[in-house]
């Protein structure tokens, strides 16, 4: 009965020295895997979503290059002491790597990203501190239970925060549908999530009460003082608008000069080319708001070869067309009637 009792009391933690079954090389070859993958693999910025992942990717990436990294500690110290330092190697190293890797990117045609590195740094720790939290090294002794939870927590915090990005992605998805047929407006930050304001942060400010409906209206302002294409796109909208008659531009103009902007909408199967998309120029009359209303029919004309699909809206843009001398406008609302 002793035995059966001694037997079912075992503790069943996960322990680092059951990997040590796994040699070395295997690991050595799986950090600099890894870290190859980082520097020359990567995933277009647009669909949102897949530069999301992208940077999702980094903490996942660098958590299990802090990991291989412990478990080669540990492998060359059987030892039982030094847990505290094999993990703070085990993190410093996975650092230094991601540091590395972003200046070895220049190598492959693209611009270090230093904030991947803080990326990096979380990945490694939230690993780290979950490996801490089942391994009986890291939380023996008088105040192991407390530690052992100080590092379940530590990891699911770090967790949460590597995943807000992603969380906040989907949301922006799962909006857009919700809006539709408005397709912009920027009542709330998580409207922006999906419009790019040409070479500068995508904000949203209070439409002046000379211009205003209704009180505390929001627009996002596109400056024109950035470069020639100067301009705001909404990236990614709800594809489908073929169950719709119009779209409506609705935009203002503070500036004491008229503006002239250019109007493009594009499918999936629109090439570069100017004659392969609806296009159309815009006159924006000085200090006035504006209602611009095209019927889809003529959207779907657009092109000059073919016929714009309108289940397969990809993108819209509005850019100045010349250079003006006008400081900005304001996107108010774009919608599907």
């Amino acid at each position: 009965m002793s035995t059966a009792i001694n037997t079912a009391g075992r503790s069943t933690r996960f322990d680092l020295t059951q990997l040590h079954v796994v040699r070395p090389v295997f690991w050595c070859a799986l950090i600099c895997g890894l870290a190859l993958l980082v520097v020359f693999a990567g995933l277009p910025g647009r669909p949102l979503i897949l530069h999301t992942l992208q940077k999702l990717s980094h903490p996942c990436v660098f958590g299990l290059i802090a990991l291989s990294t412990l478990v080669l500690q540990s492998q060359r110290s059987q030892s039982r002491t030094g847990a505290a330092s094999q993990y703070l190697i085990a993190l410093l190293t996975a650092v230094l790597i991601g540091a590395l890797t972003e200046a070895a990117q220049t190598l492959t045609h693209r611009d270090p990203a230093w904030r991947d590195v803080s990326l990096d740094f979380r990945g490694a720790l939230c690993a780290l501190a979950f490996a801490a939290a089942s391994d009986s090294r890291a939380h023996s002794g008088f105040f192991g239970l407390r530690l052992r939870r100080t590092y379940l927590l530590l990891g699911v915090a770090l967790l949460a925060l590597i995943l807000t990005p992603l969380s906040v992605t989907l949301a922006g998805y799962a909006n857009r549908s919700a809006r539709f047929p408005v397709l912009f407006t920027a009542e709330r930050s998580i409207d922006l999530l999906l419009v790019s304001t040409a070479g500068v942060p995508t904000t949203r400010t209070i439409i002046p009460v000379t211009y205003s409906q209704h009180p505390n209206e929001w627009a996002v302002p596109i400056p024109f003082n950035v470069h020639t294409l100067a301009g705001v796109s909404l990236d990614e909208p709800s594809p489908d608008w073929h169950h719709y008659q119009k779209i409506v531009i609705d935009a203002t103009n503070p500036n004491s000069v008229a503006i002239d902007l250019i109007l493009r909408i594009h499918d999936r199967a629109s090439s570069a080319e100017d004659d392969d998309r609806f296009s159309t120029r815009l006159s924006l009359p000085a200090q006035s708001r504006a209602q611009y209303v095209f019927d889809l029919d003529t959207v779907r004309h657009g092109p000059t070869k073919r016929l714009l699909d309108l289940t397969q809206i990809s993108g819209l843009t509005l850019t100045r067309a010349d250079n003006v001398n006008a400081h900005e406008f304001l996107l108010n609302r774009v919608e599907l009637r």
